[in-house]
């Protein structure tokens, strides 16, 4: 199966598509690909570019069941019945938009695809049929707009991290800061994660609250949980969370890839996430 990245690399190369002319839904070369799947001016074309997207990869469209479609609603229905809405944005997501002021009665109204997550939480999408055009757009969590997020079962693949065999993130929080990332947990692919809370504060134990969502393959939900993190010498790390310690709190130590929130409650901390993609 394809990466993320796969999918994104196409999303990028449409940037700049412009509707020609200026107000006609006819965006060159999304149209033209769209019009053997049913597409005719002047229909929308935002769930046209995402489809796109992903039949121009191969194996892509595997990763959307087949949908070719105009419908954003399609991408959220799919998800539904296949257990990949996920609860916030993470990359590669379809993110489906339902907009409070849409009187057209459609089921929902838009639709992009995540192309970066921001530490605030807001994200940024590339969206076709945005100011009749392909275009990067900041989004966030904002009254009169609902979202649902849509995650493909993507390949695990060094190109995630764009690592080979090990690879290590750090990332810095603030308290009241977020950080959400992707694990995979596939012993069969012999890929696992290991997540490293680090208290670099030689004060009192800093408080993490720590989210955790997984697919059908865990059972599907989330659990939460708050940890204190030990004072130690600067770089100690004081607290890890395993693949198998994560599957005990589903019932399932053989996971497949699952979602982080990590939330610094009231001192800064360091998130170290070693990731082990040897497949």
């Amino acid at each position: 199966m394809p990466t993320a990245q796969d999918i994104l690399n196409v999303a990028r190369s449409l940037i700049g598509v412009h509707e020609t002319p200026p107000s006609s839904n006819i965006a060159h070369p999304i149209t033209d690909w769209a019009a053997a799947y049913g597409w005719s001016a002047p229909d929308a074309w935002c769930a046209w570019k995402v489809s796109y997207d992903f039949w121009h990869v191969a194996g892509g469209k595997e990763l959307i069941h087949g949908a070719a479609t105009g419908g954003s609603w399609v991408f959220r229905d799919n998800g539904q019945k296949y257990g990949e809405i996920i609860g916030g944005p993470a990359v590669g997501a379809i993110d489906v938009m339902k907009y409070a002021s849409d009187t057209t009665g459609a089921p929902t109204s838009h639709v992009g695809i995540v192309e970066s997550v921001n530490r605030d939480g807001t994200w940024t999408n590339i969206e076709g049929n945005h100011q009749d055009q392909v275009m990067r757009v900041p989004r966030s969590a904002q009254a009169g707009t609902q979202h649902w997020f849509i995650l493909p079962k993507y390949s695990a693949t060094p190109k995630e991290e764009d690592e080979v065999g090990i690879s290590q993130t750090e990332k810095e929080l603030a308290p009241g800061q977020t950080w959400m990332t992707m694990a995979f947990g596939n012993p069969a692919q012999h890929a696992y994660c290991f997540l490293g809370l680090i208290n670099r504060q030689q004060a009192a134990p800093a408080k993490v609250k720590i989210t955790i969502q997984v697919g059908p393959s865990g059972g599907f939900g989330t659990r939460e949980m708050s940890v204190p993190i030990s004072t130690g010498a600067p770089g100690h790390v004081s607290f890890g969370l395993q693949v198998p310690e994560v599957g005990q709190l589903f019932g399932n130590a053989n996971l497949g890839d699952y979602l982080l929130w990590i939330t610094a409650v009231d001192q800064p901390i360091t998130v170290v996430k070693t990731q082990s993609l040897i497949v």
